[in-house]
């Protein structure tokens, strides 16, 4: 593991780490089922070897964070399968969900180009957790703003 990712580590370890919909949908479907993820339609771009390095990551951190609206977003992907839908319930139960009002974050400038649930993730996670996501827009966005 590079250094970079050790600092993150250690500044975020106890704080907590908040994944956005891809990964946290990735990690859903690997710890279901390994060999699932590339056969899942909307995981299929992830390789068995993505979920074990997510899977690594995550589990450094004691507190998963999570936002209803990335929630949702998850449930609505898994197309109310009882068996990932059960993973789902294990993972929202040993996260802590914060919730900001729909209406509070459609007022922020984020909304209009990337959505309820990016920004979400953007004002939920802002000065503490560390934000883990693939959206290469959010990622700029989120490193354009320190």
């Amino acid at each position: 593991m590079n250094e970079y990712l050790i600092n993150l580590i250690g500044k975020y370890k106890q704080k907590g780490i908040l994944i956005d919909t891809s990964i946290l949908l990735l990690y859903i479907v690997g710890v279901y089922d390994i060999n699932l993820v590339s056969r899942f339609k909307r995981t299929e771009m992830f390789s068995e070897d993505d979920f074990e390095r997510v899977s690594k990551f995550v589990d450094y951190f004691d507190l998963k964070i999570a936002t209803p609206h990335i929630l949702t977003e998850l449930s609505n992907f898994i197309d109310n399968r009882p068996d990932l839908q059960g993973v789902l319930k294990t993972y929202i139960d040993n996260s802590k969900e914060i919730f900001l009002e729909s209406s509070d974050l459609s007022k922020r400038q984020t909304f209009l180009k990337f959505g309820l649930a990016d920004t979400s993730v953007t004002f939920t996670a802002e000065n503490k957790y560390l934000i883990l996501t693939d959206d290469r827009s959010l990622y700029g966005f989120l490193m354009n703003s320190n």
